[in-house]
């Protein structure tokens, strides 16, 4: 699984959705990412290794997001990388990941809690599985948490399973749908790079909406196209992503 650099939020739930033109919807990210870094730093220690550099990468961002003109923005943003480490572009790429992984596991947590107050006949199955959730949360190797994670639905009953198919479903399925959607805006252009790619991506979210594939199946599908192992691309869907929106 790949490490995005600068990029906080997934894809197909982009913030800048309603942002009201290119330079805004930039804006939006650089500011969700500001605030990642603040939390990364109020947690380091005075000796930590990475504590200046980070403290450089908020000021760059800081200094980004007072740039009016969009291309001189776009260029402040990915030429940050060049200012720092390969030790360090790692490091908080993974830092980055984790939040995205933390916040994802979050809102299924929410999901589960909202059941609580409306079936009760899957209260014990819930209560185990946000139980398990909490668990993961804690799970400090990422790898091993992503795992962890994506087969959270291994060890449902069938009768819970069938439950949350129908209570989750068409929320991932209006999903994936949404990111086919972007896939095919995207290949519109013929001569867009990462062409062969994108195709792969798009079929795979179209696999994952058949109705035969399991819940689990579809969020794999999602964070698999979400998190590319090609940083290049990921950071083409980006700007794609932004412009689109």
């Amino acid at each position: 699984m790949n490490k995005l650099y600068f990029i906080l939020i997934a894809l197909v739930v982009l913030q800048a959705s309603q942002a009201i033109d290119l330079t805004e919807a930039l804006n939006v990210n650089l500011r969700g990412q500001l605030k990642a870094y603040e939390t990364f730093l109020s947690t380091l220690n005075n000796e930590h290794q990475h504590k200046d550099d980070l403290k450089k990468l908020i000021q760059l961002t800081e200094d980004a997001l007072k740039l009016n003109d969009f291309e001189e923005k776009e260029k402040a943003i990915t030429s940050m990388p060049t200012h720092f480490s390969q030790e360090f572009n790692e490091w908080i790429s993974k830092k980055l990941e984790e939040a995205q992984l933390d916040g994802d596991i979050e809102n299924a947590m929410a999901f589960y809690n909202s059941l609580l107050t409306e079936h009760n006949s899957y209260e014990d199955d819930i209560k185990k599985t946000l139980s398990i959730l909490e668990e993961i949360h804690r799970v400090a190797d990422l790898k091993d948490k992503v795992e962890r994670f994506i087969n959270l639905s291994k060890d449902f009953s069938e009768s819970f399973d069938k439950f949350l198919k129908e209570s989750a479903l068409p929320n991932v399925n209006t999903r994936l749908q949404k990111t086919i959607e972007f896939f095919a805006n995207v290949l519109k252009d013929e001569s867009v790079p990462f062409k062969k790619e994108i195709l792969e991506l798009k079929a795979k979210c179209e696999e994952a909406l058949s109705s035969d594939k399991s819940l689990e199946d579809k969020q794999k599908a999602l964070h698999e196209v979400t998190y590319t192992d090609n940083q290049e691309l990921n950071d083409f869907l980006q700007k794609k992503n932004l412009e689109y929106d």
